[in-house]
């Protein structure tokens, strides 16, 4: 049996709990105590990056050693956790209806700060990524065609991302008839555009360390995150929930993530509070081991990334929990893992795709004009 920590490990996701006042009014607002976590990780965000990112454009001198102790330290104490808060506030709202516009804040307000165009992660990841399920080509983040040990496809993966979402992420809402969410992906990455040049004008060097070099790490983060967490897909059942991620258990990172770790449970369910999902797995171990799913413990997905593209599948053999207790070695697990890293064709996946590059470079080619003229 295995022996669950993340059902009563320590919450990690807050630097500091905000001040008595705030603390009170904080909890009359949320519908769920248990995601005051998000709520304090929201002041310690006001309070901490907020006053850096005005002393960035302001008082601090514009040296690059500058620059990069703040994103350091952006990256480092915050990024994972408001990340994920992030990601599950957008599924699962933490505010009562009075306050329900307070999730602005942070769906909105925050997102450029770390990275994000406003408002374009609901459409990316709620609509586009859970409704289509990692399957390829309507999932523009789907890692089904990739062979997913190769460093070369996972570069054209994150290329793809960050640069041809911009047109083929509206092309996804047009497709599928969300044309509210069409209008607004394109008011708000007008806004963004708008934003970086304003900034730039006001202070170059700032909108470097603030807004571009954020982009463009957070790009890589977001997408070698989703990379490894769909890295194992098993080609017989690519729709299954069961086989298109897998769960990290007693992984540090739980702590620190809202339980990222089970993913697995958040396809099968992306309502379910994150406070439960360890529960969740727990009550539902005769599924999970019926279903042959794949459970890691001790690590979490960036780790499993690095494991796979430095080829070393016999350390994750050692980290796999065989649910089903069978005796296996280390090199069939390892050979079993390995059998899922393989491309999974689609289709009408080469058309899709060739459609939304067509899209992307006639409105690059249309973008260069328009910045020579």
């Amino acid at each position: 049996t295995l022996e669950n920590t993340d059902l009563t490990a320590a919450r990690n996701e807050f630097i500091f709990p905000a001040p008595g006042p705030v603390k009170a009014f904080l909890e009359s607002i949320v519908t769920d105590r248990r995601d005051l976590a998000m709520a304090h990780l929201w002041f310690n965000i006001v309070a901490i990056v907020f006053p850096l990112v005005v002393c960035m454009y302001t008082v601090f001198p514009r040296w690059h050693v500058v620059g990069i102790a703040y994103v350091v330290f952006l990256y480092a104490v915050f990024f994972a956790r408001w990340l994920l808060s992030l990601h599950y506030a957008e599924h699962l709202s933490i505010f009562n209806k009075t306050w329900s516009t307070a999730h602005f804040l942070c769906s909105h307000v925050f997102t450029p700060i770390f990275g994000l165009p406003s408002g374009m992660y609901f459409l990316h990841h709620v609509v586009m990524h859970h409704v289509e399920n990692n399957l390829f080509p309507y999932d523009l983040s789907s890692t089904m065609p990739y062979r997913r040990d190769n460093i070369f496809h996972f570069l054209y993966y994150w290329m793809r991302h960050t640069f041809a979402i911009w047109v083929q992420l509206p092309y996804y809402a047009f497709i599928r008839k969300r044309y509210r969410l069409l209008a607004g992906s394109f008011f708000f990455e007008l806004v963004y555009v708008s934003l970086l040049r304003w900034c730039w004008h006001f202070n170059p060097w700032a909108t470097i360390y603030t807004l571009i070099v954020p982009y463009f790490l957070t790009s890589f983060l977001l997408m070698f995150g989703n990379w490894s967490q769909h890295i194992f897909v098993d080609p017989k059942r690519p729709s299954s929930n069961y086989g298109l991620a897998y769960n990290c258990v007693n992984a540090k990172d739980n702590q620190l993530t809202f339980n990222d770790g089970y993913h697995i449970n958040h396809h099968v369910n992306s309502r379910l509070h994150w406070a439960d999902m360890p529960k969740n797995f727990m009550d539902n171990f005769e599924k999970f081991a019926a279903e042959d799913a794949i459970v890691f413990e001790g690590i979490h997905f960036i780790e499993v990334g690095f494991y796979v593209f430095t080829r070393n599948l016999d350390a994750l053999a050692n980290r796999l929990v065989d649910l089903k207790a069978r005796t296996r070695s280390t090199k069939e697990i390892a050979d079993h893992l390995r059998s899922l890293l393989v491309p999974i064709p689609s289709k009408d996946g080469e058309a899709f795709t060739q459609k939304g590059w067509m899209l992307f470079l006639a409105v690059a080619s249309l973008f260069a004009v328009c910045l020579c003229v």
